[in-house]
């Protein structure tokens, strides 16, 4: 009797975490959405260049700054700890002396070992870099996304070279949680 009580209540914690989760994601406005077949997948990824390439900025150092931030969000997406140290060192590389603020915050988050607090860095850079990204640019779009949910909800914004939401904040537990707050052109 006692082994079945417990299988019970293990069984009843399953369905509310399973019913926490769903409203979570509902809250977020995620819904489950059919992963791109194999053969779609290399067709997204040859948009994602194009529409990549497609954004250009008067100067190449704010172009070299803009695809080393795409590959930091890459990286956070993906949970990449290492990943995101890498492109936020290179990000250091391609910022002047001018830049001082941003170069900070991109040495912190490449100095850090811990996934949150490389989110947290990101939010600020985000909010940083985005003067720079609206003054620069000469052609394209960026799509400025924000997840409500993030930093406790709070919220987060970060930039993206596609309108298809991969949020940062999240990775994994809730990819497609946020939406398009401007577009930038």
């Amino acid at each position: 009797m006692k082994n079945k009580m417990v299988k019970n209540r293990k069984h009843n914690g399953y369905a509310i975490l399973a019913g926490i989760t769903l409203i979570i994601m509902t809250a977020c406005g995620e819904e489950k959405k059919e992963e791109p077949k194999a053969a779609d997948s290399s067709k997204v990824t040859e948009i994602k260049k194009e529409a990549t390439a497609m954004v250009s900025f008067k100067e190449e150092a704010t172009e070299e700054v803009f695809q080393r931030y795409l590959e930091l969000k890459g990286a956070l997406i993906k949970t990449d700890v290492a990943g995101a140290k890498i492109a936020a060192s290179m990000m250091i590389k391609n910022l002047n002396e001018n830049q001082l603020e941003l170069k900070s915050i991109a040495q912190e988050l490449a100095d850090s070992d811990a996934i949150g607090k490389q989110r947290e860095l990101f939010a600020t850079l985000t909010s940083k870099v985005e003067p720079l990204f609206k003054e620069q640019m000469t052609q394209g779009t960026i799509y400025k996304q924000f997840c409500p949910m993030a930093f406790n909800n709070t919220g987060g914004y970060w930039f993206s070279d596609v309108s298809e939401i991969r949020n940062p904040y999240y990775g994994d537990m809730m990819l497609t949680c946020g939406a398009v707050k401007e577009t930038i052109q």
